[in-house]
C-alpha cells in the first residue's frame, strides 16, 4: 500500500501519483490509494482511501465505464480539506476485462449540502482514475503472487458479499 501525500515525507516523490502536494495555492487536489483494483470473475470488493490534498473542501462525482458489472459507493461526495474518506468499489460476477473508474471532482463552498447538484452540465471538473482489472482466478498468482488454494478460499469469502 502506498502512503497517501499528505503523509509522505518532504521530497518524496512517488512517480505513480497522479497529483502532488505541490499543486498551487487554493487549486484542488485529489489523490486516490490505491491507485489500481484487481478482483477475479467470481467478483469481490476493493476499498480506496481519498485525499484531499489541497486547501478547498472537493465535490466528487465517482464514474464507471461498466455498470453492469461495478457498483461504487458513495458514488457523490465531498471531502472536506486536508481528509480523506472511503471509497468502497465492488465488482459482481462476469467476464475477464479492464475497465475504469472516473473520479469528477470540484471545489465547493463548505455551505453546499448535495455534491449531485455540483455537477451539472456546463462544468468542467478536475479528472482522476482508477483502473479496474478482472482475470480468472487461474490467473491471480502471477498477478498476487499467492498460492490457488489461498485465493479460492479468499474468492469464497468475497462471493459472500
Amino acid at each position: 500500500m502506498t502512503t497517501p501525500p499528505a503523509l509522505q515525507a518532504p521530497g518524496d516523490k512517488s512517480s505513480s501519483r497522479r497529483h502532488s502536494l505541490r499543486a498551487s495555492p487554493g487549486e484542488p487536489t485529489l489523490s486516490i490509494d490505491p491507485e489500481t483494483a484487481t478482483f477475479i470473475t467470481s467478483g469481490g470488493r476493493s476499498e480506496h482511501m481519498l485525499v484531499n490534498c489541497g486547501d478547498a473542501r472537493l465535490a466528487v462525482k465517482v464514474r464507471c465505464s461498466d455498470n453492469n458489472v461495478y457498483r461504487v459507493n458513495p458514488v457523490y461526495m465531498f471531502v472536506e480539506a486536508g481528509q480523506c474518506t472511503s471509497l468502497m468499489v465492488t465488482r459482481l460476477p462476469g467476464p475477464p476485462k479492464v475497465d475504469k473508474l472516473v473520479l469528477h471532482y470540484v471545489a465547493c463552498a463548505e455551505s453546499e449540502q448535495s455534491a449531485k447538484e455540483l455537477f451539472k452540465p456546463g462544468i468542467s471538473p478536475d479528472v482522476l482514475k482508477l483502473q479496474l482489472t478482472c482475470c480468472n482466478p487461474e490467473d491471480v498468482p502471477s498477478v498476487r503472487g499467492s498460492s490457488k488454494s489461498t485465493i479460492h478460499s479468499s474468492a469464497a469469502s468475497q462471493a459472500n458479499i
